[in-house]
């Protein structure tokens, strides 16, 4: 493995992309536990070669968020949320003890929220041409960000062909509302989803409702075009609940 840490000051260092719900959790959960870190961000497709560098993973699938301490790489975010529990010296814990099932539970619906979401938002961001100038990575005047929309385009594509599922459209929405109605019995009317504090339980369902209905910029900035492409107009109607669940959460918590 490569010794990635010579290339980075003392401590963490995390990789991930501002507007991603998973690099979202990791952060969150860096921050609560009180974990200090460098943060790197990670432009699709051009950032690979120099990523798996960084972590010495020369094949096989890579995604970020990635967390680099000293010789430890992590490349999972509910890895990184374990670290940053053991680690941290503030804060709830992530994953309280006798707890570990009912995390998972949680965890493994709100991932089938994520994974369907995402491939449903990439669709729609291909086909909004204002989107896709939103995601020029380079400040630009607007003309010339038009002129770099074919590299949003490359780089939607590659995370649809790396990430993205082949199943139609209204398949994915009906599995969204599927593992949205299970987060919904699981929280019950409750404060929190596992006990009566934050776990990762919760970073992970705030997470999946970015794919539901978007937060508000001042937590992930997205740009109007594509804050409507991340939007399910039905489903964010369907579970208003959850979806000021989420709200207060980050309120209280964020």
């Amino acid at each position: 493995m490569v010794d990635a840490s010579s290339a980075y000051p003392s401590g963490c260092t995390l990789i991930g992309i501002k507007y991603s719900p998973w690099s979202y959790r990791a952060r969150w959960g860096l921050d609560l536990k009180g974990v200090s870190y460098t943060y790197r961000e990670y432009l699709p497709m051009l950032g690979e070669p120099l990523l798996r560098l960084q972590t010495g993973k020369l094949s096989g699938k890579l995604t970020v968020p990635v967390l680099i301490h000293g010789d430890l790489v992590l490349t999972d975010s509910l890895d990184i949320l374990r670290h940053a529990d053991r680690m941290g010296t503030e804060g709830p814990a992530l994953f309280p003890a006798g707890h570990d099932g009912e995390v998972h539970r949680v965890w493994w619906l709100a991932r089938d929220v994520l994974v369907a979401g995402r491939t449903r938002t990439t669709r729609r961001v291909l086909a909004n041409r204002q989107a896709l100038e939103e995601n020029v990575p380079f400040k630009l005047p607007r003309p010339l960000r038009r002129t770099m929309v074919p590299l949003t385009i490359a780089g939607a594509n590659y995370l649809l062909d790396k990430h993205g599922e082949s199943t139609d459209d209204t398949t994915l929405e009906a599995r969204m509302a599927e593992a949205l109605e299970g987060l919904r019995q699981q929280l019950d009317g409750g404060e929190y989803f596992v006990g009566s504090g934050l776990t990762a339980a919760d970073l992970a369902v705030v997470s999946a409702l970015q794919f539901v209905k978007p937060m508000s910029e001042r937590y992930i900035r997205l740009g109007k075009a594509n804050a409507e492409c991340w939007n399910e107009f039905r489903l964010a109607g369907a579970f208003e609940d959850l979806i000021a669940w989420r709200d207060d959460i980050v309120a209280k918590h964020r």
